[in-house]
């Protein structure tokens, strides 16, 4: 990175998408945890060179060319015709249909699992055993690692790919996927809509305080026990769930509902819009029409490129899942973060992340997440 640009506040612009830390040659780019808790590049000043790419796989500084993307995507409503695999998933399976599809290929597969410590980490797939640690949503920003490097690794060796993010992440893959010139028709790219990241290190802080004595075996965000549209937060051990509540009543997810512990950038996202960043888009479908409303879950596909309708249409061909093209005024009624990444920020934010680290959960959830916010929730969800 230049002289000129080592001011940069990155903890401001910074989505921590990893693609500088990747793309840099000289090793010179670490990932550690901001005082507010989310992974930001630290650079070595003694051993980066100013080559500046860093700064050119930006997707905040370089926006990423959308001349391959539709001028319109194409909406569905959709879901996996296998109620195992629909059940299993956040909405309507369609992830873990696309993998599969990758998979019997002998292309390797991209998502986001879990490390040692319960906290998201992007995982590399490559059978089919693999793949139930990356189904689900997982509410708190992921750790992607050297996943971009490796990826341009396996395009070399003639594998197809298929990666799996926010669009944050997708985004700085297609820089890192141009500056490296790996062959982008290898790489098929699906962003996920997101609402924003929450802070590793407060969903840590929640963990530890509140099943630290636990054997946790899973984490569900979004387990369907109650139905789709009224999801537990839900925790295993070996023999059974420990822990299962609505959404809104547990403390931590009640937070990230109502934004009090985002990615700064995540509160003006510029990714979270039309063009859309992946190839195809997943989501909730939420506000469904009544005649496809279904308690197993229905998804939101958005079509954003030929690659992406090539891939779309291979799993319609294979007529293992429903889908029914729809308008994007449809979609984005009761979705609008599919088109639009504003949303305005807590007054509370930035004391809450201060006190992360001092004090404990239950001071926190105390002062900063209550009941009083109940209704407000109940009303935006």
């Amino acid at each position: 990175m230049s002289s000129s640009n080592k001011n940069v506040s990155i903890v401001n612009v910074c989505s921590g998408c990893f693609a500088c830390y990747n793309v840099c040659p000289a090793g010179a780019i670490e990932i550690v945890l901001s005082r507010e808790g989310f992974y930001v590049p630290k650079i070595d000043k003694s051993l980066c060179t100013n080559c500046g790419l860093c700064l050119k796989v930006c997707p905040v500084v370089n926006a990423p060319s959308s001349e391959d993307r539709f001028s319109e995507p194409k909406v569905y409503i959709s879901w996996s015709l296998d109620e195992k695999t629909r059940l299993n998933s956040s909405s309507g399976g369609l992830y873990p249909e696309l993998a599969k599809l990758i998979l019997e290929n002998g292309g390797i597969v991209f998502a986001v699992g879990w490390n040692k410590e319960w906290l998201p980490q992007h995982k590399e797939v490559s059978d089919y055993s693999q793949l139930s640690e990356t189904l689900g949503s997982k509410y708190v920003q992921s750790y992607v690692g050297d996943t971009y490097r490796r990826i341009a690794e396996l395009t070399e060796y003639g594998k197809k790919v298929l990666f799996v993010g926010t669009p944050c992440q997708v985004a700085g893959l297609r820089n890192f996927i141009k500056q490296r010139r790996v062959i982008e028709d290898s790489v098929f790219l699906v962003d996920l809509v997101c609402f924003g990241t929450p802070s590793p290190s407060v969903f840590k802080k929640y963990l530890t305080e509140n099943f630290n004595n636990k054997k946790i075996t899973a984490i569900s965000f979004r387990d369907k026990v109650t139905g789709w549209s009224t999801s537990s937060f839900s925790i295993y051990d070996k023999t059974s769930r420990i822990y299962s509540v609505p959404l809104f009543k547990d403390s931590f997810l009640r937070g990230f509902l109502i934004k009090l512990y985002l990615t700064r950038i995540c509160y003006s996202c510029p990714f979270s819009k039309l063009p859309r960043q992946g190839d195809i888009t997943l989501g909730d479908f939420w506000g469904v029409p009544d005649k496809y409303k279904d308690e197993k879950g229905v998804s939101v596909v958005l079509v954003n490129s030929e690659k992406g309708e090539e891939l779309f249409n291979q799993l319609r061909e294979k007529q293992i899942i429903f889908a029914e093209q729809v308008s994007l005024e449809t979609a984005t009624k009761s979705n609008p973060r599919i088109v639009s990444g504003h949303m305005k920020m807590p007054n509370e934010r930035d004391k809450l992340l201060m006190e992360i680290h001092s004090k404990s959960w239950k001071y926190i959830s105390r002062k900063y997440i209550n009941l009083s916010v109940l209704g407000d929730l109940l009303e935006e969800v």
